[in-house]
Parts: C-alpha cells; structure tokens; sequence
C-alpha cells in the first residue's frame, strides 16, 4: 500500500512538467509568428524585409508619429485603470464604413489605450483588418454594427486599416490608426 501512495505523486509531477513543456512550446511559437519589431524591419538589408504578410511595411506601418499628434475625440472617455492619476483610457468611438471610405478615416489614441470602435457597415457587408498587427475581424453584414476592442499597446506609429476580403467593387478603402508614444 505504501508503495502505490509514493509512484502517485511521480505521476503528477510527471504530468505537470509535460504540461508546462508544452506551454513554453506554445507561447514561444506564437511570440514567433508575431509582426516584426520596426527597428528588425529597418535594420536588414533584406528586400523580402520589407513587406509583411505579403505587403510592402512602407503601405501599412510608419513609425513616424507626427509631432503635432492628439487623440482624435471619442464618443465616450473612461479611465482604463483603478489609478484616477493613470493616463490610460478606455476610448469609445463610432467607425462607419462604406464604399466612400471610413468614417472616421483617421483615429489617433495614445499608447495603451483601449480601443472600443462602434463598427457600422453602411451599403454592404465589410471586414476590418490591421495588417502589421496582424488583426482582423469578421464581416459586419450591412446596416448591422459590431463591437470591436483594440489594445494600443503595440509600438507606437501609424498603423492602416482597411478592409480585406469584403470591399466595394472600387477595391480596398483604407484608414490610419495612429499611436502615439505615451511618456509615463
């Protein structure tokens, strides 16, 4: 009897190594297929460094943040930590797309910032895709809206967003997701 009672707890921790074995596998896969840094994009001399998922980084990512850069004003501001003195927030905003592009067409929000878009298809059904993020979201069949929440906590610069596989006849319409670096 006393024998069986000491191979039980050899078991278990047998079974728990395997499992966190296949965690660290798991997490480090995903951490590899994840976008590039900007600084790795820009430091190699590669041409096939410079596109991502099959387009030019130049077309979808900028670093460059314009000096003049100001959260765009949103439907609805709320403190995004228990912190009151934390400059995070949750900002809410009304994202209408049709075959004449997206309303608004530029959104600014500063670095790790949650983002909650209203997302509204007008004249047809639309996706939405942040291609250097590697995002994208469902269709939205037309007339119908969809909540979408974003995280800003990728590295700050202007980032597209476009529609990706229900577009208007025209082709894709485009829009730009700006973040802006936060000083903490």
């Amino acid at each position: 009897m006393e024998e069986q009672g000491k191979k039980k707890p050899c078991w278990v921790w047998t079974v728990v190594v395997a499992l966190a074995v296949i965690v660290v596998l798991a997490t480090w896969y995903f951490l590899s297929r994840s976008a590039p840094s900007p600084a790795a994009v820009r430091s190699s001399s590669s041409p096939a460094a410079d596109t991502y998922q099959g387009q030019k980084i130049a077309d979808i990512y900028s670093a460059s943040v314009p000096q003049s850069a100001a959260p765009t004003p949103a439907q609805s501001v709320a403190a995004g930590t228990p912190n009151p003195s934390s400059p995070i927030k949750n900002r809410t905003y009304n994202l209408s797309v049709s075959s004449a592009g997206f309303n608004p067409s530029n959104i600014a929000v500063n670095a790790y910032d949650t983002i909650t878009l209203e997302f509204a298809a007008v004249d047809q059904d639309y996706d939405l895709s942040i291609p250097y993020l590697g995002a994208y979201f469902y269709p939205v069949k037309k007339g119908q809206t969809k909540e979408i929440i974003l995280s800003a906590s990728a590295p700050s610069g202007v980032f597209t967003f476009e529609c990706r596989d229900y577009c208007p006849p025209s082709g894709p319409v485009k829009g730009t997701l700006t973040v802006i670096p936060q000083k903490f």
